[in-house]
């Protein structure tokens, strides 16, 4: 969630630092609208973005059953966003609690400023305007609309402006503005603690009301007289913040605008500029998530001379491509990592004892979809750390068989653990190898066995 937060909020920032430096002062006010509203969708919904990288390997046919061994001989490697199993027991997490708290809060006051707009609806009149439908109330407000509700006071209908106040309404509910509007609201809400959200927010609102005047001028054909009727209506009203109204001040940069001479249209160019931009800002996303390679395995241990000795640390890389339809876990790639999270049990005794690490599984779907050859190619942490009681987990053919520390013979690849960490072993392995049956991956219409590593994080806390 952090990193979420962390790469949205850096998106925003860019985003506003880019608007300011390079678009705030053409006349596309179009292209404008359209920049601001994707720096809201692309800010929110890029870091969740998530590529799935294949890995192709040609693996020894001897590392499998020797029954399936040519059957294996291909097979595609997929290193998965790592799962954190946390001791989450009779603890509270009063960050979350107190954010979620301040949020709760200011949608609580969004929803009371719906309400504050229903209650005006319904007090007020409906009445046609030629073939406008328009809400008349007897309170003193500004003039505003809100997606297809355009609402005024008894004063406005008396206005010599009606019809300039009229149109600059109905450019609000044609171009469907409130979206605007809601969006840079939510946002507000989300990000409460960025500064830059409500600057973004201000910007977004000041656009529209340049989109509304620009269309008032062209149809009213009178640039000085709008201006004047802005001037007149820029009275002290009350208004509804969500909404957008005839009077939203700043009145002098509104008027600059409409006197403001039209941009050369190959400066429209630098629109295309914001692709870099978006693309730095999405590798960023990627190569801030967890991992896609195999991880580096720590404590690793090889047999010399009948002693145990700690070998290099061991990071494998291999070349990447996608498959023509990956393997897919029922509910898809989130649905997956919750089942690891809600189904894998972090021992007690593990707990107790200050157990934690990061472990990584390796296992394999096969053309059936099954769940197959389920291996620890390593571990990290405490997890690896050889202390008191040892065993050593020795995997052969995807068996698994424990000893303690005398043992005899050699065994090829094996984790050094204490006895409260093969408990955490024990469960990793358990939950992958009970997982419910996959959708079998494919190189054109063939399918094809496709190994999957993920690291599985251990935390007390």
């Amino acid at each position: 969630m952090m990193n979420y937060i962390l790469l949205s909020n850096l998106s925003i920032v860019v985003f506003y630092l880019v608007y300011k430096a390079l678009f705030q002062q053409d006349s596309f006010l179009k292209w404008r609208r359209a920049y601001l509203l994707f720096a809201i969708v692309f800010s929110l919904g890029f870091p969740l973005i998530d590529i799935p990288y294949i890995q192709l390997s040609l693996t020894n046919p001897n590392t499998f059953n020797s029954a399936s061994s040519e059957e294996y001989i291909r097979t595609a490697v997929k290193m998965m966003e790592e799962v954190i199993v946390m001791n989450t027991s009779n603890q509270i997490n009063w960050w979350i609690v107190i954010y979620g708290g301040i949020i709760l809060f200011l949608l609580g006051l969004l929803i009371v400023r719906f309400l504050a707009i229903y209650r005006l609806k319904k007090n007020a009149k409906a009445q046609f305007l030629g073939d406008d439908k328009v809400w008349v109330s007897t309170e003193n407000i500004s003039p505003f609309s809100f997606f297809r509700l355009i609402m005024l006071s008894k004063s406005d209908l008396e206005s010599p402006h009606l019809q300039m106040i009229l149109q600059h309404e109905k450019t609000h509910v044609q171009q469907w503005h409130s979206i605007d509007v809601i969006m840079s609201e939510i946002l507000c809400i989300i990000y409460f603690f960025n500064p830059l959200v409500y600057l973004l927010k201000q910007e977004i609102r000041i656009n529209l009301e340049y989109l509304a005047d620009q269309n008032c001028s062209k149809t009213f054909k009178e640039p000085k007289a709008y201006q004047y009727a802005i001037l007149q209506v820029a009275v002290n009203q009350p208004y509804i913040k969500i909404s957008n109204h005839f009077n939203y001040s700043p009145i002098k940069q509104r008027i600059m605008m409409l006197n403001k001479q039209k941009s050369n249209r190959t400066a429209m160019l630098k629109y295309i500029g914001i692709l870099p931009m978006v693309l730095a800002l999405f590798l960023l996303s990627q190569c801030s998530k967890p991992q896609k390679e195999i991880a580096e395995a720590e404590f690793k241990m090889s047999m010399k001379d009948g002693k145990f000795k700690k070998q290099e640390t061991i990071k494998e890389t291999v070349e990447f491509m996608d498959l023509d339809t990956p393997p897919s876990f029922s509910g898809g790639h989130k649905a997956f990592i919750n089942y690891l999270a809600s189904n894998i049990k972090y021992p007690k005794e593990a707990k107790d004892n200050g157990v934690e690490g990061r472990v990584y599984i390796q296992f394999v779907i096969d053309t059936l979809g099954d769940v197959k050859d389920v291996n620890i190619l390593g571990a990290s942490g405490t997890v690896a750390k050889a202390e008191q009681d040892t065993i050593v987990w020795n995997f052969v053919d995807g068996a698994v068989e424990s000893n303690f520390k005398n043992v005899d013979g050699f065994f090829e690849n094996f984790v050094t653990v204490n006895l409260s960490a093969s408990l955490i072993l024990e469960e990793a392995l358990r939950v992958v190898k009970t997982m419910p049956k996959w959708q079998p991956g494919k190189m054109g219409d063939k399918a094809v066995n496709v190994k999957f590593q993920v690291p599985i994080v251990f935390k007390k806390n």
